[in-house]
């Protein structure tokens, strides 16, 4: 495994992520420009899994889905995963979601689902869009707060009927 970084626009962002690498001694990869994107597929052909982590950036800049799409077709992934906040009204997640189509996801993670009293809203976004909702987080820790079994994941999540008297 091996992951190649072009979220280098945050002061700091890419510290925690070559942190993690060290911990679990694979290479992370900055990347700058575009032919730099392209150079380092090229020496990291030899393993098997190349994980491209791109910019959280809003895709209501026109500029930002652009990058993304060239980002996409040097690499050429056969898996897209688009990452949602939970926390977002489900009018956002659904204008989000419509603006990435363009990136061709084929699945999702939602994080912070901590932070929403309405986790169901995730589950008929990933339905309508015949997306599979591969991973969730609940709170900041790394790993301990990702899930890959999203269903208990929301189920635990899901606020309780206060009982009848």
């Amino acid at each position: 495994v091996a992951v190649i970084t072009t979220d280098i626009y945050r002061a700091g962002g890419t510290a925690g992520l070559k942190s993690l690498g060290m911990i679990m001694s694979i290479p992370i990869i900055e990347v700058r420009q575009t032919e730099d994107l392209q150079r380092a597929m090229k020496n990291l052909l030899a393993y098997e899994v190349i994980l491209l982590d791109t910019p959280g950036r809003s895709p209501l800049r026109k500029s930002s889905l652009q990058e993304l799409q060239t980002q996409l077709a040097i690499v050429q992934p056969t898996e897209t995963i688009l990452v949602l906040t939970a926390n977002m009204c489900i009018e956002e997640l659904w204008l989000f979601m419509g603006l990435y189509q363009a990136a061709h996801p084929t699945s999702l993670a939602v994080t912070k689902l901590d932070e929403t009293s309405r986790p169901g809203k995730v589950l008929g976004l990933a339905d309508s869009k015949r997306l599979v909702l591969k991973y969730v987080t609940q709170g900041q820790a790394i790993p301990q707060s990702l899930s890959m079994d999203v269903g208990q994941a929301i189920i635990n999540h899901l606020p309780l009927a206060a009982p009848r008297r």
